[in-house]
C-alpha cells in the first residue's frame, strides 16, 4: 500500500471544502494517507486521518512579509522535523511561488506533487512569479485543477511533469442558523439579494462601474433587488447596495449565500484559477453571474450561456430577463463531481529523477 503524505503548512481558510474534498476521497483509496497542517485547520476539515501537527508557534504571519517569512519557516520545520522520505508521495496542497521557491533546493523532490491555485494567475501577471513557478516546474510534479490551467503549465513552462485532477464538488451546505437569517433581514428590507462573496478577487473597478450603471441601477429598482457587498467600499446608492464593514462570519455568509437569488462573480481580467465560490455555488444550485472568460469555459457543459455575461452593462440586461428568476438545477457531468486519483497513483511507483542541485 502507498503511503502519501498531503502537507498544507500554510493551511489557507478558504481552502478547507477544498481539502475537505480531497481528502474524503484519498481517504476511501488504497492508501495509507497522513497530512500535515495545523491542528485546528485539521480539525475543522472534520476527517478522522492521521495528522502531523504544525506548531503552533509557527501558525502566524500577518502582512505579506511576516506571512512569507513564517511560510518558509513552517516548510523548514517541515524538511527537518518531518521523514518525507518515507512517503512514496508527498502532496503540496498550497503554496506560494516565491516561499516554495527558496526551501526547494532542500527538498528531496522525486515524489513531491503540487497543487496550483492562484500560481499560475500570479506567474501570468507578474514575471518574477513566473520565473519562481518555472523553477518549481522544473524539479517536482505539478497538478493543475482544470484543463486551462493545465494547458497554460504544459505550454509556457519548462516543466518537468502536469498532471490534471478535478477540483471536485461537496454536498450543498447546511442550512444557517435563524439568527443570521435576521440579521440579513436588517440590510435587505424585504429585497432579494444579488451576492458578490468574494472578500478578495472581486474587482474594484467593477464594483465602482457597478454603482455607475444606469441600467443596472435601474434594474435593481425596478425588480426589488439589492446588491450585497462583502467587502467594505463606499456606495453610492443605499437603496440598491449594502457594503459590509466588517468580515463576515462563516454563519452569516452561509446565511446571505443561501439567501441570495443570485451570486454574482466580479473577477478582474487577470483572474486565472479555479474559483472554490463558483463550485459552491453549483453544488447548492445557486443562480450565478460569471465572466465569459476562457478558464471558466469547461463549465458550458452545464451552466446556461446566458448567464455568461460580457461587461457590466451586460449584467444589467441579464437582470432584466425572466430566466434569471427561475430555479437553477445543475446537472454537473461525473467526471468533474469527484476527483479522479488514478493518474497520480500510476505516477507513484515510478522513481523520478532526483532533484537537480
Amino acid at each position: 500500500m502507498k503511503k502519501i503524505l498531503y502537507v498544507d503548512t500554510d493551511a489557507p481558510v478558504g481552502h478547507i471544502n477544498f481539502n475537505r474534498i480531497w481528502l474524503s476521497v484519498l481517504s476511501k483509496s488504497p492508501v495509507e494517507l497522513t497530512t500535515c497542517m495545523p491542528k485546528a485547520f485539521h480539525n475543522g476539515i472534520g476527517l478522522q486521518i492521521k495528522n502531523i501537527p504544525v506548531p503552533k508557534c509557527l501558525c502566524r504571519g500577518k502582512g505579506p512579509i511576516f506571512w512569507r517569512l513564517f511560510s518558509v519557516l513552517r516548510l523548514l520545520w517541515l524538511r527537518i522535523f518531518v521523514n518525507t522520505k518515507k512517503y512514496d508521495a508527498v502532496i503540496i496542497a498550497s503554496f506560494e511561488n516565491t516561499t516554495l521557491s527558496c526551501i526547494l533546493p532542500f527538498f528531496p523532490c522525486e515524489n513531491l506533487f503540487c497543487i496550483c491555485h492562484n500560481n499560475i494567475e500570479l506567474a501570468r501577471n507578474n514575471r518574477k512569479h513566473r520565473s519562481f513557478l518555472n523553477f518549481i516546474a522544473k524539479r517536482v510534479n505539478m497538478i493543475a485543477l482544470n484543463h486551462s490551467m493545465k494547458k497554460y503549465l504544459d505550454s509556457m513552462l519548462d516543466i518537468r511533469k502536469t498532471i490534471f485532477i478535478q477540483h471536485g464538488f461537496q454536498p450543498s451546505m447546511p442550512p444557517a442558523s435563524s439568527q443570521s437569517g435576521s440579521f440579513i433581514d436588517d440590510f435587505s428590507h424585504g429585497k432579494e439579494i444579488i451576492f458578490v462573496p468574494s472578500l478578495t478577487s472581486a474587482s474594484e473597478d467593477d464594483l465602482l462601474k457597478i454603482q455607475r450603471n444606469e441600467l443596472l441601477c435601474a434594474n435593481l429598482k425596478k425588480y426589488d433587488l439589492k446588491l450585497f457587498i462583502s467587502k467594505k467600499m463606499q456606495i453610492t446608492d443605499a437603496s440598491c447596495f449594502h457594503s459590509f464593514s466588517r468580515r463576515l462570519n462563516d454563519d452569516e455568509y452561509a446565511a446571505i449565500f443561501q439567501r441570495a437569488r443570485v451570486i454574482l462573480l466580479l473577477y478582474p481580467e487577470s483572474f486565472f484559477r479555479l474559483s472554490a465560490i463558483l463550485h459552491e455555488a453549483i453544488a447548492n444550485n445557486k443562480t450565478l453571474l460569471l465572466p465569459d472568460r476562457e478558464i471558466f469555459s469547461e463549465y458550458k457543459a452545464f451552466i446556461p450561456e446566458f448567464l455568461f455575461y460580457k461587461s457590466i452593462e451586460h449584467i444589467g440586461e441579464i437582470l432584466s430577463s425572466p430566466q434569471i428568476r427561475q430555479p437553477m438545477q445543475y446537472r454537473i457531468p461525473d467526471y468533474m463531481r469527484t476527483p479522479v486519483f488514478n493518474e497520480l497513483f500510476e505516477i507513484i511507483p515510478t522513481k523520478e529523477k532526483k532533484c537537480k542541485k
